[in-house]
């Protein structure tokens, strides 16, 4: 829901791909978009501070699972 959440307020759509998700024995997408596990949380970050972000990130568990497009749809 997060993911939708974020796309729609801004009237803009998202790829994502949920291999990249990094969880354990999960291999579900069902379960990996809907599971309520903790310390998940979304970031969108601007191509710009990409590098920034994840020398801040550095030493905790993370991925780039997508990006934001113009198209106003989730694939």
């Amino acid at each position: 829901m997060a993911l939708a959440e974020s796309a729609f307020s801004g009237e803009l759509g998202m790829t994502v791909e949920l291999t990249k998700v990094p969880v354990e024995n999960i291999k579900r997408s069902d379960t990996i978009l809907f599971s309520e596990s903790q310390s998940r949380f979304v970031v969108t970050v601007a191509p710009c501070n990409v590098e920034r972000f994840e020398k801040i990130m550095k030493g905790n568990v993370f991925a780039d699972v997508g990006e934001v497009t113009a198209r106003q749809d989730l694939l």
